[in-house]
This record gives C-alpha cells, sequence and structure tokens, in this order.
C-alpha cells in the first residue's frame, strides 16, 4: 500500500513520464528538464530539490553525461545541485495533490468530473494533466487550442481555459 502524505517522511516530489522512444528520445527529455529550470538553485527542502531518476544504464549515462556538460558550461561561484539516482519506487500523489490549478476552476472540473469518473481515471488522464497545466501557466496558446478542440469539453469550458490562459500569458512569453 502506498504511503499517504502525512507519513511519508522524507520524500521528494517529482513526476513520472511515460515516454516513447519512437517519439521521443530520453536525450531530448533530459534537455527539456535542464531548460526548464535552475539547476543552480539551491533545494530549501527535500521535496522540492532537483532530481532525475533513471530506470536504465543506459538512461543514467545520457543523465549523467547531460549534467556533466552542465557543469562544465556553469560559473565556478556557482554550484550544479541536480542529482541522478536510480528509480527505486514511484507513488501516485493522493488524488487532493493532484491538478491542484484545474481544481480552482471549479465547473471546468466539474464537466472533467463527469467525464472521468474516479480519482484514478482524472490522476490517468492526459487531458486533465494538459488542462492543469495550461490553467496554471505553462503551455502556448497554440497548443491548448489544439488539445480543447479534441477534448469533447463544453464550448463554455473551452472558452474558460482560454481566458485563464489570456489572464497568464506573462508566464507564457
Amino acid at each position: 500500500m502506498a504511503p499517504n502524505y502525512k507519513d511519508t517522511g522524507l520524500h521528494s516530489e517529482v513526476v513520472e513520464i511515460d515516454y516513447d522512444p519512437e517519439i521521443i528520445s530520453y536525450e531530448v527529455l533530459i534537455d527539456i528538464f535542464f531548460a526548464a529550470h535552475n539547476e543552480t538553485l539551491r533545494p530549501y527542502d527535500q521535496r522540492v530539490k532537483s532530481i532525475i531518476f533513471y530506470r536504465s544504464e543506459a538512461e543514467r549515462l545520457l543523465a549523467q553525461g547531460k549534467l556533466e556538460e552542465i557543469r562544465e558550461m556553469t560559473d565556478a561561484k556557482e554550484t550544479v545541485y541536480t542529482e541522478v539516482k536510480p528509480l527505486d519506487v514511484f507513488y501516485l500523489a493522493e488524488p487532493e495533490h493532484q491538478n491542484r490549478s484545474l481544481k480552482l476552476e471549479t465547473s471546468l472540473y466539474r464537466e472533467l468530473e463527469e467525464i472521468f469518473k474516479t480519482d484514478a481515471q482524472m490522476m490517468r488522464s492526459i487531458l486533465a494533466s494538459k488542462l492543469n497545466g495550461y490553467t496554471y501557466g505553462y503551455g502556448t496558446m497554440e497548443g491548448a487550442r489544439a488539445v480543447l478542440e479534441q477534448s469533447g469539453l463544453s464550448e463554455v469550458s473551452r472558452n474558460r481555459v482560454i481566458e485563464v490562459i489570456e489572464n497568464r500569458q506573462y508566464i507564457l512569453e
């Protein structure tokens, strides 16, 4: 049984990415990872540290190699805090910790609850995941419009997502 949030002790909050190497390579995912954050930012807490977990020796070598490149390019006064570690266990966050930004859009979230009847379905939903990112301020308007076009959501919900993105445009620039 998975631990709950209150009794996890020391843990790190991470995202698990299942990928198809025919569509996107692990190396590209690593490049995206390093482009998306500041690896020299000192972690203030175990839960929010910069970690790359690997599942195979090939993944380890790619991640470690990229980390070494980053270290070589980093100013000597700065320290790179990103770690590379083997993945031994991954637990899904509890439902109340999933899709937090999306849940703030209550009418949109209610519509998604009609589509995805259980917490498990909602947590595994690619649509909910993408909409959570868009409502938080990640992604592009073009990407959001493409997702919304295929979503099956009501016009009201689609328009709300666009409105939220427009209001957060500063994040996307």
